[in-house]
């Protein structure tokens, strides 16, 4: 498995993370109702390592990539239909 970010912008982007989620409770004001309660957590949290889980399973278990000969959609036509289809 290849990673895109490699080890230091892994570490750049944990950093970021965690400092962006300090931000967001530093203000007292801002928490009033915004605690999950314990379920939701342990839902998210689930969530979290099965999406772990499944990006981790080996190359072998997903579909080939196609071949060479097959042409990538245009990017107007991959991102412009969607936007469009969301803007409205």
């Amino acid at each position: 498995m290849r990673l895109w970010l490699r080890a230091p912008g892994l570490v750049v982007v944990g950093v970021l993370y965690v400092l962006g989620s300090l931000l967001v409770f530093a203000d007292d004001s801002g928490r009033k109702g915004f605690l999950a309660s314990p379920g939701q957590l342990v839902g998210a949290a689930t969530v979290v390592l099965a999406l772990i889980v499944l990006a981790a399973l080996p190359r072998w278990r997903r579909r080939p990539a196609p071949g060479p000969g097959v042409d990538a959609p245009r990017p107007v036509l991959a991102g412009g239909w969607p936007w469009s289809a969301t803007s409205a």
